[in-house]
């Protein structure tokens, strides 16, 4: 019977030792992983077309009489990784008082008439301002031109536009293409308006 208890307590040393020894190698860590992402960086470009020469858009205004075109170009670059393109155009109002008064986009089509280059960019429905460039921009390449020229309603513009100014501005946004889409339009990450 001694030689029985003795078994038991070998026995329950053994289990007691193996029990300490899975609590001595418990090993834990953490992982530090990086994720890195590429950088999106556009810029527009305006252009004016003098003769045969193609210059800087200028600072000054440009006086403009209704009906008239003036030449506008404008372009956008991609300064970093290839992304898609998109670009909406604002106008506002300078009144005389020099107050800003905003165009609703249909406004905005009624006194103002851009030659949009629908071969190269598209909106997805007539009423969505923005339009959206037909492949991807690669890194340091410009896209084809958005519109040339802006022309400015005749009848349309009556008295009330006299003595005022119109500033055009042409928004743009880039997303990434890498991992994205086939095509800007359906591509995903657009920041909301």
């Amino acid at each position: 019977m001694k030689r029985y208890v003795w078994v038991i307590v070998v026995l329950a040393i053994c289990f007691t030792g193996i029990g300490g020894t899975y609590a001595y190698t418990t090993v834990s860590s953490k992982a530090h992983n990086i994720i890195t992402t590429g950088a999106v960086k556009i810029a527009v470009e305006e252009w004016q077309r003098s003769g045969k020469e193609i210059l800087p858009y200028p600072k000054e205004p440009v006086a403009v009489m209704p009906g008239r075109s003036v030449s506008k170009i404008v372009t956008v670059r991609n300064l970093e990784k290839a992304c898609y393109v998109r670009a909406r155009i604002e106008a506002t109002v300078i009144d005389r008082d020099g107050r800003e008064i905003p165009l609703s986009y249909n406004a905005m089509e009624e006194l103002l008439q851009m030659d949009i280059a629908e071969d190269f960019w598209k909106q997805k429905e007539d009423t969505d301002p923005w339009w959206y460039y037909y492949r991807v921009v690669s890194e340091q390449d410009v896209t084809e031109p958005l519109f040339e020229s802006v022309t400015f309603a005749g009848k349309e513009m009556d008295n009330v536009f006299q003595g005022c100014s119109i500033e055009i501005h042409v928004a743009a946004q880039a997303v990434q293409s890498d991992n994205n889409t086939a095509s800007a339009m359906s591509a995903d990450g657009w920041p909301e308006e």
